[in-house]
């Protein structure tokens, strides 16, 4: 794999989360990352990929400022997300994940689960009682959608999300409504195969999409800053049969009977690709999405109050220069914060925005120049924000 040359941040959000401004805290905590998860005000965990070392776990004790080495771990070959509940915490990756039942104290890998991108727990905010990682899921008819651990992660179950395009990430706001986010971006926006994490005669994606295999592909995508903005592709079996590698496309997959059956509820094929998604409630969620070039070029925010069946795009930022990567519901009823950044050929910055009404209107709240945000968590339950000194909500610079 090329080099990564970005370094890690830590930013976060002052007490209440209402009230926020956001600004770094901590600086150069590894190369890459692109998840970010906290237990409490005070411990959090980063899947990280350093230089020399390969993929790690790193913990902090203190709220974000200092982050160390959490050994230890099962190894990997790139870490992308971190979720948990209680003291299970569970990390996904490339090649699979690993599992925490003790707070984080000792990793060990997980069965039945795959290549998954994003990890997030299951059930009402502030009392989940199990664990989803998203993405692609078995060797042999594999599952493109989510697997679920109903013991902190050690054993998976898949559930194939019957997408038209990449299982990406996931919002699962009670036991039984799972939503599944969706989208690739066209082959032509990839980097040339000479650029590729892959020599090219190993590269599945220099062919034509009719030859594309589901083998993960581990996408840096150069950024303004210098350095590279990590992506995993997932090809789905039907994103694999019907070539749609050739433009933006955005899929919403909601069940709502624990897996068993599952409606497309929101698509779009040609202006953009879905990024991150989360749920209030069941029938409250928005979700992000970007497109960095076409008609339609820009990031979105688009929000759903009745469970899917209309989807409303609230926030629209044109220009290529625009993304939005993640979004998370804090806890206080109505609250969101999505984050992502603007690059240019100078600078970027990190952007943060903040809704107070179920995603129908947003602000907003800060930027931070030469950073560019990835992921954000925000801490649970809402008591322990109002009353603690620590920052309540954090994300992660991850590029």
């Amino acid at each position: 794999m090329r080099t990564i040359v970005a370094a890690l941040a830590v930013l976060a959000a002052a007490v209440p989360a209402a009230m926020a401004g956001w600004s770094t805290i901590a600086s150069d905590v590894g190369t890459a990352a692109t998840g970010i998860y906290f237990t409490d005000a005070t411990t959090g965990f980063l899947p990280a990929d350093e230089n020399g070392a390969g993929a790690e776990i790193v913990k902090s004790t203190d709220g974000g400022k200092t982050w160390t080495t959490n050994e230890p771990h099962q190894g990997g070959l790139l870490f992308l997300d971190v979720a948990g509940y209680g003291e299970n915490i569970v990390v996904a990756g490339a090649l699979g994940e690993e599992y925490s039942i003790d707070g984080g104290a000792y990793f060990n890998t997980s069965l039945g689960g795959g290549s998954g991108q994003c990890v997030r727990a299951v059930g009402a905010r502030g009392n989940p009682d199990a664990i989803a990682v998203v993405g692609e899921f078995g060797l042999f008819n594999p599952k493109n959608g989510v697997a679920m651990s109903t013991d902190g992660g050690a054993i998976f179950t898949t559930f194939d999300a019957k997408l038209f395009t990449d299982a990406r990430y996931g919002a699962f706001p009670s036991a039984k409504t799972w939503y599944i986010s969706a989208g690739n971006w066209p082959e032509a926006n990839d980097d040339k195969p000479s650029n590729d994490d892959f020599a090219p005669k190993n590269d599945d994606f220099s062919d034509a999409p009719s030859t594309i295999t589901r083998t993960p592909r581990f996408e840096l995508r150069k950024t303004a800053k210098g350095g590279y903005k990590p992506y995993v592709r997932l090809p789905g079996r039907d994103a694999m049969v019907t070539g749609n590698e050739t433009i933006f496309q955005a899929q919403i997959s909601l069940s709502t009977d624990a897996g068993k059956t599952w409606n497309s509820v929101f698509e779009n094929k040609g202006d953009f690709y879905a990024n991150g998604i989360a749920c209030i409630d069941d029938n409250n969620c928005c979700f992000v999405g970007e497109a960095d070039a076409g008609a339609a070029a820009g990031a979105r925010i688009h929000c759903t109050n009745d469970a899917g069946a209309n989807w409303n795009r609230t926030l629209f930022l044109p220009g290529p220069q625009n993304s939005l990567l993640d979004i998370t519901a804090t806890g206080t009823a109505g609250e969101y914060w999505a984050v992502g950044g603007t690059l240019s050929s100078l600078d970027a910055n990190a952007t943060f925005y903040h809704s107070t009404n179920s995603g129908n209107s947003w602000t907003l709240d800060s930027t931070i120049s030469g950073s560019y945000a990835s992921a954000v968590d925000c801490r649970l339950p809402p008591p322990v924000i109002r009353e603690s000194t620590a920052p309540s909500c954090c994300a992660i610079d991850g590029f």
